[in-house]
């Protein structure tokens, strides 16, 4: 068996008691502000620990069943009610864990952390190596990948791939193709685009810069665009029309 201290200059001690029937073996360590310690019991052979149904272990602590006297992996946990992991003390829950990789520290190390939402806003915490944030889930129900601050339901800091994207909104400018809509003339139009060097109703760049784009709306106003234009060149080609009927008539003479 080999011991290896984590952390040189810290104190702790490693404990063995024997008894006839059983074998106890305590590893605590006593850093500044906090006791940490494992205690593992067990007999010489399988057996229950602290009751039946409590806790179990196989030969030589290979593995440990709790709810279970057939643990399949280092640490098998049964319970019909589904798994609980309670704080002991008043202070706010957290589970986290990490990689010897950097240390145990947070930088440098892949962390996976469960975080009490009294403490920090981070409910779920999966981070490979700060500043690289993966995946962030907020008590709010934000989600951020590539952020660790999402302030929308999906944030993302970085690409997206997908097949399709369903944008739900609350109308479409149908209303382009009614009698009563109020078509702007192209004098007009061209007066805009002069004064302010975009599109009526578009945004300007430095908005869009500022703040994005709403896929959804964006879509609507460029739908609008497309239907007024179509609006246009029908007004065009009736124009146009008229114009051939007189000069068909113009060269009969």
């Amino acid at each position: 068996m080999s011991l290896s201290q984590f952390k040189p200059g810290q104190s702790g001690c490693i404990t063995t008691l024997a008894a006839s029937t059983i074998r106890r073996a305590v590893i605590r360590s006593i850093c500044v502000k906090m006791v940490l310690s494992l205690c593992l019991f067990g007999q010489s052979k399988p057996g229950w620990v602290a009751g039946s149904g409590s806790l179990y272990t196989s030969p030589a602590g290979t593995r440990i069943g709790i709810g279970t006297s057939n643990p399949q992996s280092s640490l098998h946990i049964q319970s019909m009610s589904g798994m609980k992991i309670f704080s002991a003390d008043e202070s706010a829950g957290k589970i986290e864990l990490a990689s010897e990789l950097g240390g145990w520290n947070l930088l440098g190390g892949n962390h996976f952390i469960i975080q009490d939402k009294n403490t920090l806003s981070n409910v779920v915490h999966i981070q490979d190596e700060a500043p690289s944030y993966t995946l962030y889930i907020t008590s709010e129900g934000n989600v951020g990948i590539g952020t660790p601050n999402p302030q929308a339901k999906l944030a993302v800091n970085g690409a997206a791939r997908m097949r399709e994207v369903v944008v739900t909104l609350d109308g479409w400018p149908d209303e382009v193709f009614e009698a009563d809509y109020l078509l702007r003339s192209l004098s007009e139009v061209a007066g805009f685009i002069d004064a302010h060097g975009h599109l009526p109703d578009i945004p300007p760049a430095a908005e869009v810069v500022a703040n994005g784009v709403a896929v959804g709306d964006m879509q609507a106003r460029l739908l609008r665009k497309i239907e007024e234009l179509t609006l246009y060149l029908i007004e065009l080609q009736g124009e146009n029309r008229l114009l051939l009927q007189r000069i068909e008539t113009l060269e009969r003479r």
